[in-house]
C-alpha cells in the first residue's frame, strides 16, 4: 500500500492547482470578446471582410497584450511556488487577492479594446490600475512566501535571491505606473512602454549577475 502524501504537501498542491486553473480560465476567456462579425450573406466580399477584420484589430491586440501579461504573472507565480516548500495559511488570502486581480483582467481588457480612443484616458487608466494591483499583489505574495520569519521557501535565508525576485515583481507595475502618468499626455504614447518590460527585467538580472559573483536564478 502506497504511503499517503503529508497533509502539508496536499494543501500546497491544492493551492497551486487552483491557482493554475484560475490563470488558465482567465487567459482563455480573453478571446471571447473577439467575435466574428455578423454580415448579410448576400453582400459579402473580400473587401468587406477585410474592413470588418480591421474593426476587430484593437480587440485582437488587447487579447495578445493581456495574454502575455497574464502569462508573465503565471511564470512569476510558477517560480514562486517552485521555491515554496511548506504550506501556511498566511499564503491563502494574499494568493486569493492576487488571483482576484487576474480574473478582472479580461474585463478591463475588453473595456479598453471597446472604448480605446487617443482622446480618452479612462480606459487606459482602468487597465493600467488593474495591472498595477496585480503587480503589487504579486509582490506581497513574494514577500510573505520568502519571509525568513515564516521560513516557507528554499530561499527564505537567501537575501540576494529574495531581492532579485522582489525587484522583478515590481517591474510590470512600475512600467504601468508610467503608463497611467503618460496617458494624461496622449492615449497612444503609453503603449510604447510595453516593449520595455523584458528590457527592464534583463537589466535587473544583469545587475545582480555583475554585483554578486555566482548569482544564478534557480527557476
Amino acid at each position: 500500500m502506497k504511503d499517503k502524501k503529508p497533509t502539508n504537501q496536499l494543501m500546497l498542491e491544492r493551492m497551486i492547482f487552483f491557482s493554475d486553473a484560475v490563470f488558465a480560465i482567465a487567459m482563455t476567456i480573453l478571446v471571447l470578446d473577439v467575435r466574428v462579425p455578423e454580415m448579410n450573406s448576400d453582400v459579402i466580399s473580400d473587401s468587406i471582410l477585410w474592413q470588418k477584420l480591421a474593426y476587430a484589430i484593437p480587440k485582437i491586440i488587447g487579447v495578445i497584450v493581456s495574454f502575455f501579461v497574464i502569462g508573465l504573472y503565471w511564470i512569476s507565480h510558477h517560480k514562486l511556488f517552485g521555491y515554496v516548500t511548506m504550506y501556511h495559511r498566511r499564503l491563502l488570502w494574499p494568493n486569493l487577492l492576487f488571483l482576484l486581480t487576474i480574473i478582472f483582467m479580461p474585463f478591463t481588457t475588453a473595456f479598453l479594446s471597446e472604448y480605446y480612443n487617443p482622446g480618452l484616458t479612462m480606459p487606459v487608466i482602468l487597465y493600467a490600475i488593474n495591472i498595477n494591483l496585480t503587480g503589487l499583489a504579486s509582490y506581497r505574495l513574494w514577500s510573505i512566501a520568502t519571509n525568513s520569519k515564516y521560513d516557507l521557501s528554499s530561499i527564505s535565508q537567501n537575501k540576494i535571491l529574495k531581492r532579485y525576485h522582489k525587484s522583478r515583481a515590481l517591474t510590470i507595475p512600475s512600467v504601468f505606473l508610467l503608463v497611467i502618468l503618460l496617458s494624461f499626455i496622449s492615449g497612444w504614447i503609453p503603449f510604447l512602454l510595453l516593449p520595455f518590460i523584458p528590457v527592464v527585467t534583463y537589466f535587473i538580472k544583469r545587475y545582480f549577475r555583475n554585483k554578486y559573483a555566482g548569482f544564478r536564478e534557480e527557476f
